[in-house]
């Protein structure tokens, strides 16, 4: 059997059998927190990362609110949101930005000659970079467009801006390529 229908069928067994409360004393409720963790460590693995590093939940659009709301910043502060990215990883920085005086820059990308497909470049990202700049977003891969990105480039230029971060959505990445959080900096 594939290694991805055995995932998937995991997958599948736990939330028919052991989706209930983590954490909790009475024996599913240790075998769903023995499963969730051994899926946190299993996920960290696929990506490089450290296991506290990786948070599962319900929804990547439910994950980026969490983010949205745990990160501090201060009136004034600017967000480069990607234009075309997908809306979990736009929504919740347009209503924090909102709520919190910040400033909202919408980066648009470079047109592909290839595909007539907007890109994000490093060209068109760095007229937006500035002093102020504390989160740039951007998609992996476009689950619409299916352009990739060079996320490592990206990363190393928005890294060079004191406090800033780079959000990345690789949801649509993921089942196409190895992602190396460690190796992209992000």
């Amino acid at each position: 059997m594939p290694v991805e229908v055995k995932r998937y069928r995991q997958v599948t067994n736990y939330l028919q059998t052991n989706n209930v409360q983590l954490g909790a004393t009475y024996n599913i409720g240790k075998e769903s927190t023995r499963k969730v963790s051994q899926g946190t460590i299993a996920g960290a693995a696929y990506i490089n990362a450290r296991t506290p590093e990786v948070v599962i939940g319900r929804s990547t659009t439910q994950l980026f609110r969490n983010l949205s709301v745990a990160l501090k910043f201060q009136p004034g502060d600017e967000l480069i949101l990607s234009k075309f990215g997908h809306e979990a990883n736009i929504a919740p920085w347009v209503s924090i930005a909102a709520r919190s005086n910040l400033t909202v820059k919408w980066w648009t990308g470079d047109v592909d000659r290839t595909t007539s497909n907007p890109k994000f470049t490093l060209a068109s990202l760095k007229p937006l970079l500035s002093d102020r700049t504390r989160l740039v977003t951007c998609t992996h891969a476009s689950n619409v467009l299916g352009n990739i990105h060079d996320i490592k480039a990206l990363a190393e230029t928005v890294h060079t801006i004191p406090g800033a971060m780079l959000c990345v959505d690789a949801v649509a990445y993921a089942p196409h390529g190895r992602l190396d959080v460690k190796a992209l900096d992000v």
